[in-house]
């Protein structure tokens, strides 16, 4: 009866700590963040262990280590793939030279740090409860080149680039709206199951959410687009298609917004989101769950899905992707240490630990 005990109470605890995690930007969930370059050259990994590993980005086997003294969170190259952005647990944001692997510039108070190859941009939040400002620095030097103020009481959810790097979109959200009722779960239709359910739910919580498209060269607002859509800023990442722009997030409640403010709400095979990325064109949208990970066309919202092999003890699951320029060369990490090397069409190709 003790060992039942100390079992269900280690589940309870590590339950009750994920829980924690998870509804926080900037903590770490264990496991790897990857980057691979634009050409497939270079590939990078790095999480709890402070430590960027360098990699074969065929044989998936660790050529390098470079102990840098921070939780790393989420990586990216530029275009060139001379400088990798490195942003850790405090929100800071790294500028590394990929060939000496030591840091060109500092920048703090960038949470949520997202990249765009082409442009050759970083746009990071300034705080991470309450936005403050947005800043959009060079992703070479860290120079700053623009800086977007935000309403002291709105908070990002999620942000993102477009693939050329001139439009970046921000969700701001969720925000308490007298536009919805908001209704228990009892008093949802018993009838409405699956995405008409959480249609439901969303149009009739009582909350909103704000996208806004901004000029990354000025900052300027392009539009604005109130929304029934909000989530909280968990492992989302935006990506458009066109003039729509596409939310993806830990909770699996993912959304298609048009121009004009329809929205299509999708949900993928993974159930959870752990880990979310799109290819750098933005033509094919990740995300990974619990051993199951899904590639998701931004038009149709559908696509292949996949899994890898089951390890024994605590479920592995995704923290991070990453694409080579044209999306033929998809890299994931997980929290079991593992790089996952993935086909376009979801079948694996290899895994290897890292650690």
């Amino acid at each position: 009866m003790q060992v039942f005990n100390r079992r269900v109470i280690a589940f309870t605890v590590a339950a009750l700590a994920f829980s924690v995690t998870a509804s926080k930007a900037e903590t770490p969930l264990g496991g790897l963040a990857v980057s691979v370059t634009g050409d497939g050259k270079k590939l990078v990994a790095a999480g709890d262990t402070r430590t960027l590993l360098v990699l074969d980005p065929e044989k998936l086997n660790v050529l390098q280590r470079i102990f840098i003294g921070t939780t790393v969170t989420r990586l990216a190259f530029d275009r060139s793939g001379a400088t990798l952005m490195v942003g850790d647990t405090d929100g800071t944001a790294f500028l590394y030279d990929a060939q000496t692997w030591k840091p060109r510039a500092t920048l703090a108070k960038r949470h949520a740090a997202v990249i765009s190859r082409e442009a050759n941009l970083l746009a990071g939040v300034e705080g991470e409860h309450t936005a403050g400002a947005i800043f959009l620095n060079d992703l070479a030097s860290g120079v700053e080149r623009a800086k977007i103020l935000v309403a002291k009481e709105e908070r990002v959810a999620a942000l993102g680039f477009d693939p050329q790097g001139k439009r970046l979109a921000v969700l701001f959200g969720p925000i308490e709206s007298k536009d919805e009722q908001r209704i228990q779960s009892g008093q949802i239709p018993k009838e409405l199951k699956g995405i008409e359910r959480d249609e439901f739910q969303q149009k009739n919580d009582g909350q909103v959410s704000i996208l806004r498209v901004f000029n990354a060269a000025t900052g300027a607002v392009m539009s604005e687009q109130k929304l029934f859509f909000s989530m909280n800023a968990t492992q989302s990442h935006v990506a458009f298609d066109g003039d729509a722009v596409v939310v993806n997030n830990y909770s699996n409640l993912g959304a298609r917004i048009e121009p004009g403010g329809a929205v299509k709400l999708f949900k993928n095979a993974n159930g959870f989101n752990y880990g979310a990325g799109a290819s750098p064109q933005q033509t094919a949208i990740y995300g990974g769950g619990l051993r199951n990970f899904s590639i998701v066309d931004p038009k149709s919202l559908q696509g292949p899905t996949g899994q890898i092999d089951r390890l024994p003890g605590w479920p592995e699951y995704f923290k991070g992707f990453s694409a080579t320029d044209n999306g033929g060369a998809i890299y994931a990490g997980t929290t079991a240490y593992r790089v996952i090397r993935i086909s376009p069409d979801g079948k694996v190709l290899a895994a290897a630990p890292v650690m």
